[in-house]
């Protein structure tokens, strides 16, 4: 009897453990399971806040790349400087984005995931701050830049207006100079000479008679000029009131400083002055066209200035001089 009892209570303790085993069991299952899917909502939480990093890493990247790239081609310095912000650039963005692709979001290790992650958001804040400093670097640099360009400016200014000052100078001084070479002539004759046969010219002032002009004339004395070649621009004004032209005697345009429209001469006469006394110089004139009857104006003009003028008058042949009176 009491050997049936001990049995009987034997078979209860061992129930009791396996039910407490069992028990047991259930609870660890359980907790595991419930283990499990924390992990797996922490694990699908980690993931959605990588894709947020990265998405955030790649939009700060791309905006600060581009405001380097903007600022590219304004001067040498400030390009090798970018060249340099973008090189760090792409260096910490490789490492962060290395650095989010080394976490096993599929096998575990929500903690290491975690740790990576709090790196990664330490990391692009830490990019944020180095691209703010970049932007600070820059604006600095364009604010040192641009006073360097206002002082250039200035030093511009003041420099076209030296070299301004002096070409007035300059103007001035070559003004005086002509002003203070210039060769006065006087006693300006004008002949009517016509060519014969034995070689010897004929004076006159019949205009049916001439073939050709004589004009001369006297320049003073002037130490200023004394021993340089001297260029007189003789002009010729006929009975028409029109400047005589002629391409074959060299005809042309000279500087007038008393009057810039009339610039027309008839010819231009070189000579070695040698300025100690008065000078006695001629020259002739010829053209394609018969001489008219008339009166006829020279101007004789040196460094842009008249010099001396006088006037004559080539007559009719006196039969047609007669019969246009007795006309009259």
């Amino acid at each position: 009897m009491n050997e049936e009892k001990k049995s009987e209570n034997r078979g209860r303790g061992l129930y009791l453990i396996l039910i407490f085993l069992l028990l047991g069991l259930n609870g660890w299952l359980f907790y595991n399971a419930f283990q499990n899917k924390e992990d797996r909502k922490k694990s699908a939480a980690q993931i959605e806040e990588a894709r947020i990093l990265y998405s955030q890493l790649e939009v700060q990247y791309s905006q600060a790349k581009q405001q380097l790239q903007d600022q590219v081609g304004d001067f040498s310095q400030k390009d090798s400087l970018i060249a340099v912000y973008e090189a760090e650039l792409d260096a910490k963005r490789n490492e962060i984005a290395t650095l989010l692709k080394t976490c096993n979001f599929f096998n575990g290790g929500v903690t290491t995931n975690q740790k990576k992650l709090d790196e990664v958001k330490e990391e692009v804040v830490s990019l944020e701050v180095d691209c703010s400093t970049y932007k600070a670097q820059l604006d600095e640099l364009n604010a040192k830049y641009l006073a360097l360009q206002e002082d250039f400016e200035e030093l511009q200014i003041l420099y076209e207006k030296e070299v301004s000052r002096s070409e007035g100078l300059t103007f001035s001084k070559d003004s005086i100079l002509e002003i203070g070479g210039f060769v006065l002539s006087k006693d300006i004759t004008i002949t009517g000479v016509r060519k014969k046969g034995n070689g010897n010219d004929s004076e006159g002032q019949n205009a049916k008679h001439t073939d050709r002009l004589k004009i001369c004339f006297d320049l003073l004395p002037n130490k200023l000029s004394a021993g340089k070649s001297q260029t007189f621009f003789v002009k010729i004004i006929g009975p028409t009131g029109k400047t005589l032209f002629n391409n074959t005697e060299g005809s042309g345009e000279f500087v007038n400083k008393e009057k810039p429209e009339d610039n027309l001469f008839s010819k231009a006469i070189s000579v070695n002055y040698d300025g100690g006394d008065v000078e006695s110089h001629c020259m002739y004139w010829e053209q394609d066209e018969e001489f008219k009857a008339g009166t006829y104006t020279v101007k004789i003009y040196h460094n842009g200035y008249l010099s001396s003028r006088s006037s004559f008058t080539l007559k009719k042949p006196v039969i047609e001089d007669l019969m246009s009176r007795i006309g009259d």
